[in-house]
This record gives C-alpha cells, structure tokens and sequence, in this order.
C-alpha cells in the first residue's frame, strides 16, 4: 500500500475518532480520545510532510541528473574527456548564484545573440543601426524567463 493511500487512510479514522467525541461519558475519556487524535493527527502530518519532500527531493534530483547529462553529452560531442569533478563543481557554483544572477545571465546571452543577428544580417548595413534600436530590452527579457519559471513550476510534475 503506498504511502498516500495510508495517509488517505489515517485522516478517515482521524474523522471516526472526531466523531465519537460526542458520545464520550467522562472527561477522562475525552482528555484520552482528544489526546490520541492529536497524536495520530501530528504523525499522519509528519508523514505526509516527509512523502512530499521525498518527491521535492526526486524532482532536484531528476533536474540535477539533466544537467549533468547535458554537460557530459556536449564534453562528449566536443571531443573531450569528461571530467565529472568539474561537472560537480559547475552545479555547486550555479546552486551558490542567486536566482537575479542566473536570471541577467540568460538576458545577457540572449541579448547578445540578438545583437549578434543584428549586425550580422545579410540585408546589409544600412538597417543596422535601426535593428539595434529595437533590440529587445533587459526588463522584457527578465519578464520573460520569469513567466517561464512560474510555468514551468506550475506544471512541473514533483513526484
């Protein structure tokens, strides 16, 4: 039986020892059955606590492996060894960047190949000027890379 089908369990015998609260006699009683439900109401949130953090912890995990993948398939591509030390230590420096950090470093890659296109095009010259004026602005971009970070956490399956 998985986990979420005990907790599942747990809260409709919580629901039963609720409900018999009613008919108890004594304050005895009552002190031991109110007790017991907050036992078993405090273990059943634990539990459910460290099940929902177990597939956190699954989902970084998935996400750190691609990264890793990623990393040893361009070394791979490149035609060099790879180096799983380096690997180790490129993630340890991504995690100890702020999120604002990682964010201007996309902008900035990203607005670079834009102005990469810009000068670069074909068309010629004389529209260059005019094409690096409407280079997309820092804060469009920023917007941009936060929207897909709340869809993708919106959507992102974490078990």
């Amino acid at each position: 039986m998985s986990v979420y089908k005990h907790i599942k369990d747990g809260k409709y015998q919580i629901g039963l020892l609720k409900a018999k609260m009613s008919y108890v006699k004594t304050q005895q009683q009552m002190d031991s059955l109110v007790a017991l439900t907050n036992v078993v109401i405090n273990l059943l949130n634990t539990v459910e606590f460290l099940a929902d953090e177990q597939s956190n912890v699954d989902a970084v995990d998935r996400l750190l492996l691609s990264r890793m993948y990623s990393q040893f398939y361009v070394s791979a591509c490149e035609g060099n060894k790879i180096n799983i030390k380096k690997v180790v230590t490129n993630i340890e420096d991504d995690l100890g960047f702020s999120k604002e950090f990682g964010t201007q470093r996309i902008v900035s890659l990203l607005k670079g190949l834009e102005v990469d296109l810009a000068v670069s095009d074909p068309a010629g010259a004389d529209n260059t000027v005019q094409r690096l004026k409407n280079i997309t602005p820092d804060q469009e971009w920023g917007d941009l890379i936060e929207g897909l970070l709340v869809e993708f956490k919106q959507h992102v399956k974490w078990n």
